[in-house]
């Protein structure tokens, strides 16, 4: 499949008029003349002015995590779960934040399916287009996803805002939401050691879970939880990676006493009401 097929089966709209875009090697463009260039890389960027930066170094250290297989399990139960409500022979997957396309890029790999992922950050939309090639990655905004409406068989929403409006309009009648919540005890090796700095209690997932019901029609809720070995280097890169220690200043944790990691993540699955 060449790269202006890839992009032309994504059906991606133009952010401008929202009349479709159409793909040859080097741009898209829409009816009204409205361009949009494809990086060499194999993104597009469909959000008006640079949108928003955030350091390379952070999606390098989440990369180096997921790549020694921290959130394989997890993975693993996404997958089972986009199968079972998806129901379609071939699946549109959206991966909505999809930082450097870890989800998008490892899910549906032995099942026919198109997906897409996007991103604010064209850091890390570039990470993942130079790595997954059977993935469309494009620059845009939560608010505004330039995909028709009723488009989608799942929407993957990991630790990232949602705009759910956004979601029930680009799903199609039977479609899903999976969305990735923190669970109590994630990443609570790092937590209690940045507990000082970051002066707040615990996380808390009542108010994100009340607001998932409030726009979705909840059909599972899941809970993977486990908790594995880790080096030095990869306790570093954890701290590094994760927005839960955004406000702390790493360098000055002592992470020479943390061995282990607890991955936990609670899975909300829902459709619309």
């Amino acid at each position: 499949m060449t790269r202006a097929e890839k992009l032309n089966g994504a059906r991606l709209l133009c952010p401008v008029c929202g009349k479709r875009l159409l793909a040859d090697e080097q741009a898209l463009r829409c009816v009204q003349s409205h361009t949009f260039d494809i990086a060499r890389q194999g993104y597009v960027n469909l959000l008006p002015g640079k949108g928003a930066f955030y350091p390379l170094e952070l999606f390098r250290n989440r990369r180096e995590v997921f790549d020694h297989g921290f959130y394989a399990p997890l993975l693993e139960r996404m997958e089972e779960l986009i199968v079972k409500h998806a129901k379609s022979e071939k699946i549109v997957l959206l991966d909505a934040g999809c930082g450097e396309g870890y989800y998008a890029g490892n899910l549906l790999k032995n099942r026919e399916s198109v997906k897409v992922a996007f991103d604010i950050s064209r850091e890390a939309v570039q990470l993942g287009a130079q790595r997954y090639e059977d993935v469309t990655f494009i620059v845009a905004d939560l608010k505004r996803i330039p995909l028709p409406s009723h488009s989608v068989d799942c929407v993957l929403d990991v630790l990232t805002p949602a705009d759910y409006s956004e979601f029930t309009r680009v799903l199609k009648k039977n479609g899903c939401v999976i969305k990735a919540i923190p669970g109590e005890s994630y990443l609570k090796e790092l937590r209690a050691l940045a507990q000082e700095q970051l002066r707040s209690g615990p996380y808390e997932s009542g108010r994100v879970k009340d607001y998932f019901a409030e726009h979705m029609r909840p059909v599972q809720h899941d809970r993977v939880t486990y908790t594995l070995p880790v080096t030095p280097d990869e306790a570093r890169a954890f701290a590094r990676m994760t927005p839960m220690l955004q406000r702390v200043d790493v360098k000055a944790l002592d992470l020479s006493g943390v061995r282990e990691i607890t991955i936990d993540m609670e899975l909300l699955v829902g459709k619309k009401k």
